[in-house]
């Protein structure tokens, strides 16, 4: 189990690395406390970065559609074109996240990122052991 600052920590870094794809809104406008009381009040235990990333990921959501809803613009907006592009990711990212949980994870594998899913999940693919073209609930 990852502490709570390493959680916070791991949120923070991650909204860094994603600053231009909506995640602005974390890093410009909440504080510590306030994404801890967000994993707190988590419908069950976050115990990974990667279920607190989760956590936070519908603030997010919300953030960008609002500004999607809000400003017009035209294809050519480079701001409105990433948030686009975010909410296609997002979706993309979560179906990672959860066929790589419904996938049997040995002991060693440890999957705490979007980008860890995504390594496990095409690695196992190579070795012939998932279909990333199904759906998860199939």
């Amino acid at each position: 189990m990852t502490d709570m600052q390493e959680l916070i920590d791991g949120v923070k870094a991650h909204a860094q690395e994603n600053y231009e794809a909506g995640w602005d809104v974390i890093v410009e406008c909440y504080e510590d406390d306030q994404i801890k009381g967000m994993l707190l009040g988590a419908d069950k235990p976050v115990t990974t970065v990667l279920e607190a990333i989760e956590e936070v990921r519908p603030v997010v959501s919300i953030w960008v559609s609002r500004v999607l809803d809000t400003r017009p613009g035209e294809d050519s907006d480079g701001q409105l074109v990433m948030y686009n592009n975010y909410l296609r990711e997002e979706e993309a990212s979560k179906k990672a996240i959860e066929m790589a949980r419904r996938a049997k994870v040995d002991d060693e594998t440890v999957i705490e990122t979007v980008e860890d899913a995504k390594e496990y999940i095409e690695d196992v693919s190579q070795r012939g052991g998932l279909n990333l073209h199904s759906d998860p609930e199939d």
